[in-house]
């Protein structure tokens, strides 16, 4: 069983280890390790969901944890319980503001190139 813990002071994972960290978790559950992990960082969550997704962890065997709460997955790697306020919330609303602020910025430059007609 995979237990994991996102947690204000947990374990902060590197990119560049993420994977490492994953094959890691894995190996240990495959070895009935019982102890859950905590990590301040969300790849690691992602990596995991991933491989639900992919076929590569059963869903029953990982469990999340956050503010007390257990989080449950499915098959796909999709969580079904409500999502937690606060939960992995980090990368989405970034990636969201990169997104929204690069659509202002390239319509701000082609407004500029190409001034709008009045017919």
């Amino acid at each position: 069983m995979i237990k994991m813990r996102y947690a204000k002071h947990g374990q902060a994972v590197s990119d560049f280890n993420a994977r490492y960290v994953l094959e890691r978790l894995i190996s240990e559950a495959k070895k009935d390790f019982q102890r859950i992990m905590s990590y301040s960082t969300t790849n690691i969550f992602d990596l995991v969901m991933l491989s639900v997704a992919e076929g590569k962890i059963d869903h029953t065997h990982v469990e999340f944890w956050f503010k007390g709460k257990t989080i449950t997955m499915d098959q796909f790697g999709r969580v079904v319980d409500d999502w937690p306020k606060g939960f992995l919330w980090n990368y989405g609303n970034i990636m969201e503001e990169i997104l929204k602020a690069g659509f202002a910025r390239q319509k701000e430059i082609s407004d500029a190139i190409e001034p709008k007609s009045d017919e």
